[in-house]
């Protein structure tokens, strides 16, 4: 469960298969609403989870771990990627706490990401 709960791509916001500028961006957005006293909404698909309490340490070292090549590869097997319509229905049926649906969604997908991001789901 700590995989889910405490994983870096969860932390900023960001699907698995983001790109490492979007990772960079997305650790600014949030420094800078964390700053300004604000936090940005966060589409977070395991809602049913803990919450996540972000910090300006807890922001670096997502950022950390997804800059290291290593740490990277273990957090993205442990979150969700988002390639494709069916992945994007799944991903919003679990934030609205749906899990009937969304694994309806990953069993009709054709492709591999959809089968993949169900395995993760059964983790």
């Amino acid at each position: 469960m700590k995989s889910y709960t405490k994983n870096a791509f969860r932390v900023l916001g960001l699907p698995a298969n983001t790109t490492r500028k979007a990772t960079r961006d997305a650790q600014q957005t949030l420094r800078t609403r964390l700053k300004a006293g604000g936090m940005a909404k966060i589409v977070d698909p395991l809602t049913c989870l803990s919450p996540i309490i972000r910090s300006e340490t807890i922001l670096r070292d997502a950022v950390a771990k997804l800059e290291n090549p290593q740490t990277r590869l273990k957090e993205r097997l442990f979150w969700f990627t988002s390639t494709t319509t069916v992945d994007d229905s799944a991903l919003s049926s679990l934030k609205n706490k749906d899990l009937d649906s969304a694994i309806a969604y990953w069993n009709s997908g054709p492709l591999i990401t959809s089968k993949a991001n169900l395995a993760r789901l059964y983790l």
